[in-house]
C-alpha cells in the first residue's frame, strides 16, 4: 500500500481507500 512519511507522522493506505494516521515512536 502507498504510504506518505510527514515528520513523525506516517499516513498509510489501506485496502479499504481508508487513511490512517499513526505517530511513530
Amino acid at each position: 500500500p502507498p504510504h506518505i512519511t510527514a515528520g513523525t507522522r506516517v499516513v498509510v493506505m489501506t485496502a479499504d481507500g481508508a487513511y490512517v494516521e499513526r505517530a511513530k515512536d
